[in-house]
């Protein structure tokens, strides 16, 4: 069976709305993280833990950014954030960092709401 698909634009993939979050690409992390705090959104400290024996993600983590989960090695250094509102929607923040030698200083990337999940599935989920 052949079907049509209609290409799909990452704005009707992911809900990179500033109007829906407040959130913009570029804005600085600490700005972005108040504002959704403003809305109600927790740090999610369930799941998977954070990998702390990366050194960035240590560094945020003491910073009391206790929602970071993981951060790359690679040239941009991305790291996943992740946020739980009352309706327990899963709000994943991505984050780059400023600048060559910072690992502190970060701007968003990307976010978008991840699958609900239940809370074995939670419990028992990797990268």
């Amino acid at each position: 069976m052949i079907t049509k698909t209609t290409p799909v634009t990452q704005k009707e993939e992911t809900p990179n709305d500033a109007d829906q979050f407040g959130l913009r690409e570029g804005m600085l992390y600490a700005e972005a993280r108040e504002a959704l705090i403003e809305q109600s959104w927790e740090a999610h400290t369930q799941g998977a833990k954070p990998n702390l024996n990366d050194a960035t993600v240590s560094q945020l983590f003491d910073l009391g950014y206790e929602e970071v989960k993981d951060c790359s090695g690679t040239s941009v250094g991305p790291c996943r954030f992740e946020f739980m509102n009352e309706d327990e929607e899963l709000l994943v923040v991505s984050t780059a960092k400023m600048g060559a030698s910072s690992k502190q200083n970060r701007v968003i990337w990307s976010w978008f709401i991840e699958e609900r999940l239940d809370a074995t599935q939670q419990d028992s989920s990797s990268y």
